[in-house]
C-alpha cells in the first residue's frame, strides 16, 4: 500500500535506512485497528518476516509495538500513544478547545472531555474533572465506541463512512449477538446517526454506563472537517440532558466559537 506521506517519500537527505525500514512498519501498524500477525505486517510493509522480526523485538523494547503473547500479534504500544498524543496536543484546534474549557467546564458544572480520532477510534486526550466524584473508567487515552457512546456517534455522523465503517461494523455485529432483534438493532442505530445529523450532537442517557447522562458535538475545521469533538457528563440525576437544556445549550455555543467558520 503506498504511503500518503509524499513529503517523506520524496525527501533524499540522507538518513539512518534502518529507522526508515523500521518506520514501514510501524506505518503498517498504524493503519489496522486489530493486532496483526508478523507475516501480515512483514507482507504489508514488503519485507521478508525474518527481516522484520529483529526491528519489531526492539520496539516492543521501547514499548513502541506490544506483542500479545499467546497468540504472537503486535500492535503500537504505550510509547507510540504518548507520541500520538503529543502530536494532537500541537492540533491548533485542540489547543482553542484547550484555551477555554475551564470557563465551560465551570458553567455546565459536569465532566468536560476532549476527544479525537485515533488508531483505535475516538480517544479522549484532555479530561477536565468536577470536584465532586463520577464512578466512570474514562481517563485519557481511553478508547469509545462509535456505536454505543454520544461522542461515538458524532465521529460516525460527521467523518468520512470509509473511515469508519469497518469499526462500525464490527461493533454493530457483536450487539446484534446481544441482541434478541438484531435488525431492530442496526435500525436504531441509524437513527441515532440521522438525529445527530439533524441536532448537531449526540446524548447517551443511562447507557452505555447506567446512572450517567452524557452529550456530545462537534468542533469542526475551516474546511467543514471534523476535528474533534467535546463530551460531557454526569450523574443522570443533575444532569440535565434535554436537547434544549441547559448544557446542550451551552456545549452548542463553546463547540460554535472553537470552531472555524
Amino acid at each position: 500500500m503506498p504511503d500518503s506521506n509524499v513529503s517523506e517519500a520524496s525527501d533524499d537527505r540522507k538518513g539512518i535506512q534502518s529507522i526508515e525500514v523500521g518506520g514501514q512498519l510501524l506505518r503498517v501498524l498504524s493503519r489496522h485497528a486489530a493486532p496483526m500477525l508478523l507475516r501480515d505486517i512483514a507482507r504489508e510493509a514488503g519485507m521478508p518476516p525474518a527481516k522484520a522480526h529483529p526491528y519489531l523485538v526492539s520496539f516492543c523494547k521501547i514499548r513502541l509495538v506490544e506483542q500479545d503473547p499467546p497468540t504472537g500479534r503486535y500492535q503500537l504500544g504505550a510509547l507510540a500513544l504518548r507520541l500520538g498524543l503529543a502530536g494532537l496536543a500541537q492540533s491548533p484546534a485542540l489547543r482553542r478547545a484547550e484555551e477555554s474549557l475551564g470557563p465551560f467546564k465551570q458553567k455546565v458544572q459536569h465532566t468536560v472531555a476532549l476527544v479525537v480520532w485515533g488508531q483505535l477510534g475516538p480517544t479522549i486526550v484532555q479530561l477536565s474533572a468536577v470536584d465532586f466524584p463520577l464512578e466512570t473508567n474514562l481517563r485519557v487515552g481511553s478508547v469509545m465506541s462509535l456505536v454505543s457512546t454520544a461522542a461515538g456517534r458524532v465521529f460516525t455522523a460527521y467523518m468520512q463512512t470509509t473511515a469508519t465503517q469497518r469499526l462500525v461494523d464490527i461493533e454493530l455485529q457483536r450487539l446484534a449477538q446481544a441482541s434478541a432483534d438484531q435488525a431492530l438493532a442496526k435500525a436504531r442505530f441509524v437513527e441515532e446517526i440521522a438525529e445527530t445529523r439533524t441536532r448537531g450532537m449526540a446524548r447517551a442517557v443511562g447507557n452505555p454506563i447506567p446512572g450517567v447522562n452524557a452529550l456530545a458535538a462537534p468542533i469542526l475545521g475551516a474546511n467543514g472537517h471534523l476535528d474533534l469533538v467535546v463530551l460531557v457528563f454526569g450523574r443522570e440525576e443533575n444532569f440535565d440532558a434535554r436537547w434544549d437544556g441547559s448544557i446542550a445549550t451551552a456545549l452548542a455555543d463553546y463547540c460554535s466559537t472553537v470552531s472555524q467558520d
